[in-house]
């Protein structure tokens, strides 16, 4: 049964501060320490942190977390406080580690507007992205489905329309939680974390697990994806290539590509 970890609130001092999450860390070479608020009524957090970025081989943030096991659906809005770079970054983020170059998938907003994917496949290596053709404001979700990680965001009134997938192998338990980087390590970027979800699924072993195929439009001018059909089924297509968590193929008609999709998920 998944578990809605955004429902409950301790009255404890500490989980008063850190609401749902257990704990707080900077995390890389940070000059000025990282802080959070949580409130209570509004059920929003706003975290203060430095940093000089998150990217190539090493990060630089403030971490609120907790450790969790499993798949996870998590989501949020996210807005920027005050001025500063226009790369300041903001999002959920899921760590093998504290250490600054750890294994990582997260969803990152960064102030100009830009949302993407951003993850490193091995320790010490190069911090690789998939980027959004929606910009913020938006509300971005980051999915854990095993070893798969995938991006979504939405639009006001909108759903969730997904962005990417990419493989990253973590290892249980792993870093779950919100990250900011000011993106100059000697200012402070406050960023404000508002309409957050924070499900948990728990460890889904593979024969609790089955397919989900779907059918994707994608604009070749706007990039955007939307969602037209999906079944637990095999859907045939012309062309395609299979990674280790999931497939696709993509077809070009006119103003459109349709993208066919498939992936192994929770039954």
């Amino acid at each position: 049964m998944p578990i809605f970890l955004a429902l409950a609130v301790s009255s404890s001092a500490q989980q008063s501060e850190l609401g749902e999450f257990e704990a707080q860390s900077d995390v890389g070479d940070v000059r000025h320490k990282g802080s959070v608020r949580f409130d209570a009524a509004k059920k929003e957090y706003q975290i203060n942190a430095s940093g000089e970025n998150m990217w190539q081989d090493k990060d630089a943030l403030h971490f609120v977390w907790r450790r969790l096991s499993g798949d996870l659906l998590l989501s949020t809005r996210v807005a920027f406080l005050g001025r500063g770079p226009a790369h300041r970054k903001a999002g959920w983020i899921v760590r093998q580690g504290l250490d600054p170059d750890s294994v990582y998938a997260d969803v990152i907003v960064h102030a100009d507007g830009l949302i993407s994917l951003q993850y490193r496949e091995r320790k010490g290596g190069p911090t690789l992205e998939i980027q959004s053709p929606v910009m913020s404001p938006a509300a971005v979700q980051l999915e854990r489905n095993g070893d798969l990680f995938t991006l979504r965001v939405a639009r006001e009134n909108d759903s969730f329309q997904s962005v990417g997938s990419v493989t990253v192998a973590l290892s249980d338990p792993v870093y779950v939680g919100l990250g900011v980087c000011s993106h100059d390590a000697d200012t402070v970027a406050t960023a404000l974390f508002s309409n957050l979800s924070f499900v948990s699924e728990g460890v889904v072993s593979a024969r609790d697990r089955v397919l989900e195929s779907s059918l994707e439009t994608i604009s070749i001018e706007a990039g955007e994806r939307r969602m037209v059909y999906s079944t637990r089924d095999h859907l045939e297509a012309p062309i395609g290539h299979v990674t280790e968590s999931f497939s696709s193929s993509i077809a070009r008609a006119g103003s459109y590509t349709l993208r066919r999709r498939e992936a192994c998920r929770k039954s």
